[in-house]
């Protein structure tokens, strides 16, 4: 019964957490000029992921195989809760926009949306990796 569990939490978790992960929240993440390419990135890490596991499980018994599946899925929980950010109510034009003041060189200056602490990843809130948040930056910006 024990095995059918993490037969079942394996599958489950395979499926529920690293599709949504490489392809509904690569959609999202991404600034539209950068998307097919880092798309592409993610579906690629999936696939090589699933060639390294099959050289890793060869010749390895299914216990051991749902056991390494189940850990692994728990990591991947963890990983994803530090780094994936929240970006309800963010339009992708925040992307690009911080994407093109990165690419002038000046990423200091975006100040919208993604800087908000509810947008903020838990990586980028311990290590205070992120700019500052001015709720009427993007009005300002208009006015200017």
């Amino acid at each position: 019964q024990a095995l059918m569990f993490l037969y079942f939490a394996s599958s489950f978790f395979g499926n529920f957490g690293a599709n949504v992960t490489t392809y509904v929240m690569a959609a999202e993440t991404y600034p539209t000029e950068l998307r097919g390419t880092c798309h592409g990135i993610s579906a690629f890490a999936g696939k090589a992921g699933a060639l390294a596991a099959t050289v890793v499980f060869a010749g390895k018994s299914a216990k051991t195989i749902f056991w390494i599946c189940g850990i692994l899925s728990l990591v991947g929980v963890i990983f994803t809760f530090i780094f994936s950010v929240d970006l309800t109510q963010v339009s992708l034009t925040e992307h690009d926009v911080q994407l093109e003041l990165f690419l002038e060189g000046r990423p200091e200056l975006y100040e919208g949306k993604l800087n908000a602490p509810q947008h903020l990843s838990v990586w980028e809130k311990l290590t205070g990796q992120h700019g500052t948040y001015n709720p009427t930056w993007a009005a300002e910006l208009v006015l200017e």
